[in-house]
């Protein structure tokens, strides 16, 4: 049931598309542990376009089926025709969080109403095939006590165009430029593109979908952009005006299966993101492609560094969106990567002593989303032995803590310290970055990440 598909990295070759692997898988990762995303860089760096690539990718028909794999303990199994399953297994395998039916739920039964609780505890019933049952009992014959099940769960085909690309205007004040708004003259709701994808994505759980906010940073973010944000975070719907409107729903959520990518172009003609906007998303920074690169047809040499199929699939593994930092160090440190693990501590905690040398401190949201990236990577690579980790540490350096970086003179010394960090912590990329942000507070006198 393997799906004979391209991979994305496949696709964007037939697209003629050209990126360096690192950038395009801390993409990939980025938009699994977090679904919010900004791609900073010239213009004409192919920022949208790779979005708008992956956009593309995900509106493909897909694969129909994944397959999950279960260990199973036999045990009355035959007689019992089913199995309970690993609960974090099954719902990690599932193209959407179902646990987030588990709560609290308003019953009514006859002319009395209550409350009452749903807690999902994935059972598998095989009531109906008595082949399967002598199967079981055949395994226990040859005292087998375990057995692996193996399971092929509907991943659910694609609406059709899964993303909107929706440009961002200089005149956006308010939020009505992302939700829409009631028209109080007709009673009718005005919606917006992007409330549209939100309304689709909301009524297919099963399937991702990716909005583009092109040049987003044309108008103050926390302006249009704080109720997607509050929504993101909180987990709590976003209430609409809809008035008698019954074709726009009275409330929405930023679901799981909703990635929200930003483009910037930074000049004399945009804003600066606020450290709240900073806080909450993967800052990645795009470059130009060689010329002769680009000429001759060729892209970025370079091979993806672990499992592709995991990577391009944002919904596989979203439950990593709601792990902290401790339980990953301690699930990486317990693999047999303790120096590994340890290391990533120390130094993240030694680039947080500088960042609040600068008056610019790193909070507990910040050290969680790290570490997700890092459990993500981990995970892409092959979870085991994680040899790769500076690679992608580097990649978070630069991702999540230089972007909050601003300021003049009173922050030279805390930068250069954190230059030596990485420099001796082999995180090139970053050590490289911060070079340049010295040497312009050196010139200017000040200096920002943009």
């Amino acid at each position: 049931m393997a799906s004979d598909r391209i991979n994305f990295f496949d696709y964007l070759s037939e697209e003629k598309l050209f990126f360096p692997i690192e950038a395009v898988e801390d993409f990939l990762l980025s938009l699994k542990v977090k679904p919010f995303v900004i791609l900073s860089g010239g213009s004409g760096t192919g920022k949208t376009k790779l979005a708008q690539a992956y956009g593309r990718f995900i509106s493909k028909p897909g694969q129909e089926y994944k397959t999950a794999e279960f260990s199973v303990t036999l045990n009355k199994s035959d007689k019992n025709r089913g199995f309970t399953l690993s609960r974090d297994e099954f719902f990690n395998n599932l193209p959407f969080d179902g646990r987030k039916a588990n709560g609290e739920y308003k019953v009514e039964i006859g002319n009395v109403k209550s409350t009452g609780e749903i807690d999902l505890t994935p059972r598998f019933w095989f009531r109906d095939s008595d082949e399967l049952a002598d199967e079981i009992t055949r395994l226990k014959t040859e005292g087998k006590e375990k057995e692996v099940l193996r399971m092929f769960i509907p991943q659910g085909k694609t609406s059709g165009s899964n993303y909107r690309i929706v440009p961002v205007g200089s005149n956006w004040t308010e939020s009505r430029f992302i939700i829409g708004y009631r028209n109080v003259l007709n009673g009718k709701y005005s919606s917006t593109e992007s409330l549209d994808l939100i309304v689709q994505a909301n009524r297919n759980p099963g399937e991702p979908f990716l909005l583009i906010l092109d040049e987003m940073n044309l108008s103050h973010v926390e302006r249009y952009f704080s109720d997607i944000l509050s929504s993101m975070e909180s987990g709590e719907a976003i209430c609409i005006d809809n008035g008698s409107d019954d074709s726009i729903p009275d409330q929405v959520r930023i679901s799981d299966n909703l990635m929200i990518v930003g483009t910037v172009n930074v000049d004399e003609t945009t804003y600066t993101f606020s450290p709240k906007v900073l806080d909450r998303a993967n800052v990645i920074e795009f470059s130009s492609v060689p010329a002769s690169s680009y000429l001759s047809g060729n892209g970025p040499n370079g091979t993806p560094a672990g499992n592709v199929e995991y990577l391009q699939d944002c919904m596989n593994g979203v439950a990593i969106r709601r792990m902290k930092g401790p339980d990953i160090i301690k699930a990486i440190r317990s693999s047999g990567n303790g120096q590994v693990a340890d290391t990533i501590a120390d130094d993240l905690e030694k680039l947080q002593e500088c960042m609040e040398s600068m008056g610019l401190p790193i909070g507990l949201r910040t050290i969680d989303e790290i570490m997700r990236f890092m459990y993500a990577a981990w995970n892409y690579t092959g979870h085991g032995d994680f040899h790769q980790y500076k690679r992608f540490f580097d990649s978070q350096v630069k991702q999540k803590i230089l972007p909050k970086i601003h300021g003049g003179q009173e922050i030279a010394d805390g930068l250069k310290s954190m230059q030596s960090i990485c420099i001796d912590g082999g995180y090139d990329r970053s050590a490289s970055r911060i070079e340049r942000m010295v040497k312009t507070l050196e010139k200017q006198r000040y200096v920002s990440f943009n």
